[in-house]
């Protein structure tokens, strides 16, 4: 019987202390958010949702509850919008379905061992003829911005695979044309900061010679956390299995799922089912005389 009370008493304690731990971070999040909010008004030049409490909390969460860092998130979060030009005009579900529909860009259905979200793009997959590079672009930065909508998602943070395989010299010639030097800085610095999300790690196979030349200029621009974690596995797919566990990863991956089965389909269906809102959401931003 006092075995049955000390484990009692235990799960007691642990339940009271997990309330606490989650009613301190309400409170520190009520708290930071209505700093924001009033920093967020005194600046003249830019239009953000100030009533919807869960975007702001985004980058309440990821910048560790400073309000002057969450702020220096969004304008870096607008700023990329603003260096990507034409990116606001397509920047809803309607408008991408024709990549969404090519899965270029996806989301794994399971997540890894620790709770983390896989996002999964796939280079074969874009026909550079039929799909302009800003829509790509554009579906990227849609499902950055859905997947990092839940609490969860913003706490433990994502991984992210790239697969290159099919990464012809005609898509990076594209890719060329329409990315300066000084673009992919401001691209660079843009996503580094200004996306409400911490990138764990990003998995690179199937990288071919040309890709590792545009990386080596795009490198000196990454902080040194994000380059150690940034790993390029080249042909040998199999090495990702040291950090994934290959029954959530597709076939392609050298994983245990046929790739239809692997991706999560239901995510992409509550992307299609928010047109109005993300509608809404690109008419925020910089005012430009």
């Amino acid at each position: 019987m006092r075995c049955l009370w000390i484990v009692a008493r235990i799960c007691v304690n642990y339940k009271a202390t997990t309330m606490e731990i989650i009613s301190d971070k309400r409170k520190r999040e009520k708290e930071a958010l209505s700093e924001l909010k009033s920093l967020l008004k005194e600046m003249k030049n830019l239009r953000c949702p100030t009533d919807d409490d869960e975007f702001l909390l985004r980058f309440i969460r990821v910048r560790k509850y400073n309000p002057e860092e969450a702020l220096i998130g969004i304008r870096q979060y607008y700023t990329l919008r603003d260096n990507s030009p034409g990116l606001t005009e397509i920047l809803f579900p309607s408008a991408l379905k024709h990549v969404f529909d090519c899965n270029i860009v996806t989301v794994l259905k399971h997540s890894d061992c620790s709770g983390k979200r896989i996002m999964f793009w796939q280079s074969r997959n874009w026909d550079p003829v039929a799909i302009d590079l800003r829509f790509v672009l554009a579906a990227t930065f849609l499902v950055i911005d859905e997947i990092t909508s839940t609490e969860d998602v913003q706490l433990s943070g994502l991984i992210a695979i790239i697969d290159h395989g099919g990464l012809t010299f005609t898509k990076m010639r594209q890719m060329a044309g329409q990315m300066t030097f000084a673009r992919l800085h401001r691209i660079i610095y843009g996503y580094q900061g200004g996306m409400p999300a911490k990138f764990k790690s990003a998995h690179i196979v199937n990288n071919p010679y040309i890709f590792d030349l545009i990386y080596a200029l795009a490198k000196p621009f990454l902080k040194e956390k994000l380059k150690r974690r940034i790993l390029e596995h080249g042909k040998n797919v199999q090495n990702i299995h040291q950090h994934l566990n290959p029954e959530i990863l597709p076939k392609s991956l050298g994983g245990h799922l046929p790739n239809e089965e692997a991706v999560d389909h239901d995510f992409m269906q509550r992307i299609m089912a928010k047109n109005d809102f993300y509608k809404e959401m690109a008419t925020y931003g910089f005012v430009h005389d």
